[in-house]
């Protein structure tokens, strides 16, 4: 006979409400049985029932005392026509019938009893029952596992961003360092030259005043009618600043000049400086949270190996670092005469 499709868990746990032993649904015992889950359709004894509620798959199950999941379900247990008990299942027609709808309704269709077909499925829906309590079990470890894997990115992510930022830290110091010894050499020619001028200009002022002296005495002289007295002081100023002037004429100081030039830095050329940051695209199983790669024929575990690293060569000497990123800033002191 052709096979039909078979009932459903609601109609096959109908099956065993009988009037006067009801055993367990799945240990079969029919000792304590005072339980029933509204959500299986199954009787179940005390120990069952424990199990029942410690299980993942069935722990938020609506577990009632048994007379109220027979109260709900007399009715599906008895012919709807006849009133009698329904102890057969028509595969052909998909529904309980009792011994007076067998003819000549279902006389020549595929039917079995009702019990015997009830132990299979029942055997059937436990054994599905178990297989899904194995895989909610394996899946609630697989998200684990998918979140310690999570941190260990994260972290090496954070690690990544802690290198660039030390990195960045490395370079502003010995830029800094940098700044102030140049600026401490341009101060340093600066107080020199500065204080040339100064030196100079005290010494104009000096000959200033001698001049003064002598442009006094000399108008001072030429009043005089004595000829002289005249001859005598005129000559001697005449001469004293003559000299002075043929040596002023030929007087230079040396003063220091100052030039600084920087060449501009490029993008490209400035992240040198903070190193090399290289970034592997990984897969990761969602079944067990392993990764491979590809084009390098690598699998393992996440934890043992990472595929975002950061490599920082900083260079802290200043030429060396004026030399890796082409900042050729010049500080070209010269003495002019």
């Amino acid at each position: 006979m052709a096979s039909a499709p078979e009932p459903g868990v609601d109609q096959v746990a109908t099956l065993h409400q009988y009037p006067v032993v009801t055993p367990c649904d799945l240990c079969e015992t029919t000792e304590d049985v005072n339980s029933f889950c509204r959500n299986c359709s199954q009787n179940l004894c005390d120990g069952c029932k424990r199990l029942h509620l410690r299980s993942t798959v069935s722990r938020e199950h609506n577990v009632v005392h048994i007379s109220e999941g027979k109260s709900s379900e007399s009715e599906a247990t008895a012919c709807a026509k006849h009133g009698e008990r329904l102890f057969f299942y028509c595969r052909t027609c998909t529904i309980f019938f009792c011994p007076k709808c067998l003819n000549p309704s279902h006389k020549n269709h595929d039917f079995l009893d009702t019990d015997e077909y009830a132990k299979e499925l029942q055997s059937r829906v436990t054994t599905v029952i178990q297989e899904k309590s194995k895989e909610v079990e394996e899946s609630g470890r697989n998200i684990q596992l998918i979140e310690e894997k999570k941190q260990s990115f994260t972290d090496t992510f954070t690690n990544c961003k802690t290198s660039v930022i030390n990195a960045a830290k490395l370079l502003h110091i010995e830029v800094d360092r940098v700044q102030a010894e140049l600026l401490s050499t341009i101060s340093h020619h600066e107080s020199q030259c500065l204080a040339k001028f100064d030196e100079v200009k005290q010494e104009k002022k000096s000959a200033e005043k001698e001049l003064q002296e002598s442009l006094d005495s000399l108008l001072h002289h030429s009043k005089k009618h004595d000829n002289i007295s005249l001859i005598a002081h005129a000559s001697k100023i005449i001469d004293d600043a003559q000299v002075k002037k043929e040596t002023e004429s030929d007087s230079y100081f040396r003063v220091p000049k100052v030039d600084f030039k920087s060449t501009k830095i490029q993008k490209n050329e400035f992240h040198k400086l903070f190193g090399t940051l290289r970034i592997q695209h990984t897969d990761i199983s969602r079944k067990d949270a392993r990764y491979s790669i590809e084009d390098k024929g690598i699998t393992g575990n996440t934890t043992e190996r990472l595929h975002l690293v950061i490599d920082s060569e900083i260079m802290t000497n200043s030429r060396r670092l004026c030399s890796l990123c082409r900042i050729h800033h010049r500080c070209r002191i010269q003495e002019f005469r």
